[in-house]
């Protein structure tokens, strides 16, 4: 009897410790969910941003993490779809009990995930969705990326004082992206004496735009406005060329993508587009976030690696402020009281609205 009771002690110390090993380890972590396109049509965004997601991770973990804790994000691959966005933060509130999530570019995947990010209270935090949506999607959403009602303002001006052009076609991907960037675009360049000519709509995903194209050809006008993401970009491009079409094209951001590079650089048209103003290389957050990129992957930062690297930072900031608190409403508390911030993507600070202003130019 007394061998039973000494070994049943021993079984019953050998689970007490395993238990208090695991809660210790679950104490010593802080969980930050991120819902990126890691692959499909938008992957290299997703990419991007997660190397400078993983650049400041291990900045942070290396001196001493926060108030002890190591941080360790879990990725979650949405492939650019809404509806896996929407499983994946349904996953990582629910399961991995975050506080907040990093999201990455697509406007429409933000506004999927949004309403459950209000419901649960986590900082939905997006680094370059730019739906005018957005400002409205609740308390809970910010974004360290130019609202469109910014860049399709700056686009249509230049494009009607700069390149004086006076009459502009639409070629728009329909989805909130699009529909957004079109309103903005539009109101803008007719309210300062443009004339919008015609418009065309395509699908994400599309990659025959030849109806499209050949109405939008039957109409007389100096300049295309097209948005839409790379893959499709792209395509319209190339196939422009093909129809013989001989103007100017205007676009997003997106242009600056490798995939829609090379199709510009194939057919040699003349691509004019926004882009946030690169912050002063000499800054010290600047200059500290390009070196330690170069030294660790061996290459120049891609675009919307920055963003990443500070999403980060001012996450950890929050949690800072919260002595190591995992609570949604302390970091978007946090967020709006949050001074101005100085950091790798430049200087920013969020409004009232969570959004952020940061110097625009348009380049060809």
């Amino acid at each position: 009897m007394k061998r039973i009771i000494i070994i049943g002690l021993i079984g019953l110390l050998v689970v007490s410790s395993f238990v208090f090993v695991s809660c210790s380890k679950k104490e010593n972590i802080i969980k930050i969910g991120a819902v990126l396109p890691l692959t499909g049509d938008a992957a290299q965004a997703g990419v991007n941003t997660r190397l400078g997601i993983d650049l400041k991770v291990e900045e942070i973990n290396n001196s001493g993490g926060i108030d002890g804790k190591i941080l360790q994000i879990i990725y979650e691959d949405c492939q650019g779809d809404p509806k896996l966005a929407v499983s994946s933060i349904q996953k990582l509130i629910s399961i991995d009990k975050v506080s907040a999530v990093i999201d990455n570019s697509l406007s429409n995947v933000t506004l999927a995930m949004a309403p459950i990010a209000n419901e649960n209270e986590v900082v939905l935090l997006a680094t370059g969705a730019s739906s005018p949506k957005i400002s409205d999607a609740g308390d809970f959403i910010f974004r360290i990326w130019n609202s469109d009602v910014l860049e399709g303002d700056v686009v249509a001006e230049y494009a009607y004082k700069e390149l004086s052009l006076k009459k502009i076609a639409l070629m728009i991907i329909n989805n909130d992206y699009g529909l957004g960037l079109q309103k903005v675009f539009k109101n803008k360049f007719e309210g300062i004496g443009g004339t919008i000519i015609t418009r065309e709509m395509f699908s994400p995903g599309d990659k025959d735009f030849k109806n499209q194209i050949t109405k939008l050809l039957q109409n007389n006008f100096e300049a295309i406005y097209l948005v839409g993401y790379p893959t499709e970009c792209s395509g319209v491009i190339k196939q422009l060329k093909n129809f013989g079409y001989k103007g100017i094209i205007v676009g997003t951001i997106v242009m600056a993508d490798p995939i829609v590079q090379k199709a510009v650089e194939e057919t040699g048209y003349d691509c004019y587009y926004p882009i946030p103003k690169q912050p002063d290389q000499n800054d010290p957050s600047v200059a500290n976030f390009m070196n330690t990129f170069n030294e660790k992957y061996d290459q120049e930062p891609p675009m919307l690696a920055d963003v990443g690297y500070d999403a980060i930072d001012i996450i950890t900031n929050a949690l800072i402020d919260s002595k190591g608190k995992e609570d949604g409403i302390l970091i978007k508390e946090f967020f709006y009281k949050m001074p101005e911030y100085n950091g790798a993507s430049g200087t920013f600070k969020f409004d009232k609205n969570g959004d952020v202003k940061k110097p625009i130019i348009v380049i060809k």
